[in-house]
């Protein structure tokens, strides 16, 4: 599971993520002013996860994603 807290399009700032598991071996972040990708490479398994401003109706959000 992915939790990411406060995440402001605006401002480009993310409070805390938190990741479930124990054998992550890379964390790639990107935000611009309208989206904000995460890779997460696990046991040689990438999963991307990928937020629109448009998808969220607040600046500062919290978003789970299980994965």
């Amino acid at each position: 599971m992915i939790k990411i807290t406060n995440l402001n399009f605006q401002n480009q700032t993310i409070e805390n993520i938190e990741v479930d598991g124990e054998d992550i071996y890379d964390v790639e972040l990107k935000l611009t002013k309208s989206t904000f990708n995460i890779t997460l490479v696990k046991a040689d398994v990438s999963m991307q996860k990928q937020i629109k401003k448009t998808d969220v109706s607040d600046e500062n959000v919290d978003v789970r994603s299980y994965g």
